[in-house]
């Protein structure tokens, strides 16, 4: 059936995933599997984010690939550490490199031996890079090589462990320094909670309450209403002669005379249909309709004539179950989640500044 229009955290995370990749109008996912069932979905209209937002990620990823980024990402380790005042120890560093058995470095065969006293290679902000620190990192990171090129690897090495330091103690006061930062983290994981609340109390009971499902499907089962049906069998011929032979056999229920009929006959001459619709779905079926179980014609049409066996007359009704079962899920969805508002509200009283509300309302004209 044709759902609702739907955004983020309405339905099932699998489900949200395959529509959301449908690309244009008219395309079809892959079945998917929830916990509802297996699915195959069709997208109808797809409703377009702003022209930045759609390609933000995509402008973000190309300027991550250009060698352009890693110069901002210098100056930006540059600017934290004369933020920071960072400073190195000249001294206790030479002390740290001493430490290091070049020959038993380059052939990735030397264990650190940590000094008596640990002392401090850098500083910055009340923070340190000590020796234990340098020495653990150097010894992780060994690497064959020529013995007179150890020192300046090391020296590579310190910068990284340095950097990722100073970088590690930026990302902990970020909330702190940036309030806007503060408040997109917090946005962050109020939206995760909310995510994992409205999945236990919403998304999976609903799926998995077999006995609401049914429950809720009598009280909305008038909003999913089939026409008038026919159960039915059809024949459209060019030559009426024939057409009137097929009347004649399935009246009396002549299937071997039908077969063999059918069988002389050009397959092309004749077009043969069975199944189960509502008049407005066919129209040959909305020409050839009777709602009396029988058979009937020839009728002409355009272009043949038409003879229809009427096996069953199925008057308007509502869908089974099994039919609706989607929409009446994401319908029940819905029910919950309002009853869950509705619970929140009246357990917890909500306050709401209506001058402050009005300004904000404002900034969005």
């Amino acid at each position: 059936g044709v759902m609702p229009e739907f955004g983020l955290n309405k339905m099932m995370p699998a489900f949200e995933e395959a529509a959301f990749a449908l690309k244009s109008p008219g395309d079809y996912s892959m079945p998917i599997r929830t916990n509802i069932g297996w699915h195959v979905l069709q997208l109808i209209e797809r409703i377009p984010l702003p022209e930045f937002a759609t390609l933000e990620k995509e402008i973000t990823n190309k300027v991550k690939r250009d060698s352009r980024s890693k110069l901002g990402a210098i100056k930006f380790l540059k600017d934290l550490k004369k933020e920071y005042n960072f400073s190195v120890n000249e001294r206790n560093y030479a002390r740290t490199v001493k430490l290091v058995n070049a020959t038993a470095f380059t052939e990735g065969e030397w264990q650190a031996v940590m000094p008596s006293r640990d002392r401090e290679v850098a500083t910055f902000d009340g923070q340190t890079v000590t020796q234990s620190r340098l020495l653990d990192f150097w010894e992780q990171n060994q690497k064959p090589g020529n013995e007179k090129d150890v020192e300046e690897y090391l020296r590579l090495l310190f910068n990284v462990v340095s950097n990722d330091v100073v970088l590690g103690y930026a990302d902990g006061k970020l909330e702190t320094k940036y309030p806007a930062f503060r408040n997109l983290v917090r946005e962050y994981k109020e939206g995760i909670l909310l995510f994992d609340l409205t999945q236990d109390e919403v998304w999976d009971k609903a799926s998995q309450d077999s006995a609401g499902i049914f429950n809720h499907y009598e009280e909305i089962k008038s909003q999913f209403m089939w026409n008038d049906r026919l159960a039915y069998t059809y024949w459209v011929c060019e030559d009426v002669k024939v057409a009137k032979k097929i009347s004649k056999w399935v009246s009396k229920e002549k299937l071997d005379k039908l077969n063999d009929l059918l069988g002389a006959e050009n397959p092309l001459s004749i077009a043969v249909q069975s199944g189960t619709s509502q008049q407005k779905d066919d129209d040959v079926l909305s020409v050839l309709w009777n709602t009396s179980p029988g058979v009937y014609g020839p009728v002409s049409l355009t272009g043949g004539f038409g003879v229809i066996q009427v096996i069953d007359f199925m008057p308007s009704g509502p869908k089974a179950l099994n039919e609706v079962k989607g929409l009446v899920i994401a319908s029940y969805q819905d029910k919950l989640e309002q009853a869950w508002v509705k619970n929140l509200t009246a357990k917890f009283e909500v306050i709401v500044d209506d001058s402050v509300k009005k300004e904000l309302f404002n900034t969005l004209d």
